[in-house]
């Protein structure tokens, strides 16, 4: 009889554990560790780059010469004619010209030329038949909605008849034509030294920089 009761007893015991033990893994539960996602850090959007200079080894495409705004200009025997008188001296057996004027037509050359340019000639020629002479001065090109303004350097050699003359020159846009600049060269050889002509171009952007002098070679 006693032994029927302890057996009863230990069943009881058992039931009642096992049935805790189920309530607390209910109340309890294990969770596996959840895996976290990388964080992400929001990145602002990409700035547009700034356009850069392109290699110097490798040339544009032929459609960035299309776009240029160089436009070539030849001129062949402008009308020109001598103007007011300027001084002439003589120094040291040179003969120095100064103040001298001439004007010129060009029109027919470039749609932003027209009527008659004022130059201003000075010199200094160095035999007595206007041979081998330095020549400077300036020159303003009238044009329909502003001028060209510049100056020029040049010399000769041959005299009056049959020699050569050449100038080199640039000018800048006033007005309308502020920002460009025309450079060119003017020479009187091609037709035996009695009328100029002309080859440059008129371009946006300013007049090319004088170079710095070049250092003292070394010994």
């Amino acid at each position: 009889m006693n032994s029927r009761r302890n057996a009863g007893r230990l069943i009881a015991g058992w039931a009642v554990a096992s049935l805790l033990a189920g309530c607390a893994a209910s109340a309890n539960p294990t969770v596996a560790p959840a895996t976290l996602a990388p964080v992400v850090t929001p990145t602002a959007a990409a700035a547009t780059a700034a356009p850069t200079a392109s290699d110097p080894s490798t040339p544009p495409s032929p459609a960035v010469y299309d776009a240029s705004t160089a436009v070539y200009v030849h001129i062949e025997e402008p009308e020109c004619v001598t103007g007011e008188a300027g001084t002439t001296t003589y120094v040291n057996g040179v003969k120095q010209m100064r103040g001298w004027t001439r004007h010129c037509r060009y029109d027919g050359a470039d749609p932003r030329f027209s009527g008659w340019s004022d130059i201003v000639l000075n010199s200094d020629c160095y035999l007595a038949d206007n041979s081998q002479c330095v020549r400077w001065g300036t020159e303003r090109i009238p044009g329909p909605d502003g001028d060209w303004v510049g100056t020029y350097r040049g010399g000769g050699f041959g005299g009056e008849a049959g020699g050569a003359r050449f100038n080199f020159e640039v000018l800048e846009g006033t007005g309308a034509y502020e920002g460009w600049t025309i450079v060119w060269y003017m020479d009187m050889a091609a037709h035996g030294g009695e009328q100029w002509v002309i080859d440059g171009i008129i371009y946006r952007g300013p007049p090319p920089p004088v170079p710095p002098l070049p250092s003292p070679a070394s010994e």
